[in-house]
């Protein structure tokens, strides 16, 4: 239940930091263009600052933050939520033994995770799935986007672990492990 928790949380975070980075707003009605006199929103080089748009009849330039804005959001905590999957299915081999003991020890996870990762590059990739069926821009979300779904998921490993870590520290509520023979 904790990890499933904390891969919320981490994904739930990567979400609300894309819809600001590409809508400058969060909630539905301060997206809503018809609602909306200006925006900010990072550019497509983040490190160089926002553009702000202030004029709704420019509908090619306004478009940006608030038409392409929930699915650039929705494209990069996807992204992360299958990255995290993967990194959490690590994690949660052992209650007591941290990721880096025999991470890859598991042939049938190592197939696993293998196969989520072909399942994610198919569906962001095939023309027609990506967009049409499941609603995925990956060509939309720069490459600040694809290291903010990254930096989810690696925050959901580090929460994931330091939980281990933190329940390691209550003997009485201590998982008892038993090896595989």
């Amino acid at each position: 239940i904790a990890n499933g928790m904390i891969l919320t949380c981490c994904i739930m975070a990567v979400y609300i930091v894309a819809l600001h980075a590409y809508a400058g707003a969060f909630f539905q009605n301060d997206i809503d263009r018809d609602t909306r006199t200006s925006c900010v929103v990072w550019s497509r080089d983040a490190m160089f600052g926002s553009r702000k748009y202030e004029d709704p009849e420019e509908s090619n330039k306004f478009d940006e933050c608030s038409k392409f804005a929930i699915r650039k959001a929705r494209t990069c905590a996807f992204i992360s939520l299958v990255y995290a999957e993967n990194l959490r299915a690590y994690t949660a081999r052992s209650f007591t033994k941290p990721v880096w003991h025999k991470t890859f020890g598991n042939p049938a996870m190592n197939k696993a995770v293998f196969t989520a990762q072909c399942c994610l590059y198919t569906a962001l990739f095939v023309p027609g799935l990506s967009t049409a069926v499941l609603g995925l821009f990956w060509d939309e979300i720069y490459w600040w986007g694809w290291i903010l779904a990254i930096f989810g998921a690696f925050m959901c490993l580090v929460g994931c672990e330091l939980f281990k870590f933190a329940s390691s520290l209550y003997p009485e509520y201590e998982y008892k492990e038993v090896e595989a023979k």
